[in-house]
């Protein structure tokens, strides 16, 4: 019994990175943004708009899942790059809006870890 109870634990404090892979496929969430990259990357403007919104929708679906399980910091991080974000692309920013980005893709890749 102790180890059933101390399994669930485990799964219950482990449940975002356990499950964050398949959360991240079914909404698309990473994909939308190295595509929001990819049009950054090729100028395209309207492309890199739509799909950073495309990106944030993503996540205003993911939070609600994930928002009990991990630390808030990661939750802000992600929030607050989003709204860099869509500064740097509508100020046409290559460089600023790539790094944050990325930046935001690392957030994501960690939030689990904690």
């Amino acid at each position: 019994m102790k180890k059933l109870l101390s399994a669930l634990l485990l799964l219950s404090l482990s449940s975002c990175a356990f499950f964050q892979g398949s959360i991240d496929k079914n909404y698309g969430f990473s994909k939308s943004l190295l595509d929001t990259i990819n049009f950054i990357e090729n100028s395209d403007w309207e492309g890199a708009k739509e799909s950073l919104k495309s990106a944030q929708n993503a996540w205003g679906k993911i939070k609600p899942i994930i928002q009990t399980d991990v630390d808030h910091d990661y939750v802000f991080s992600i929030e607050e790059r989003f709204e860099k974000i869509d500064f740097f692309v509508g100020e046409k920013e290559k460089q600023k809006a790539i790094l944050q980005i990325r930046l935001l893709l690392k957030d994501w890749e960690n939030i689990g870890n904690i």
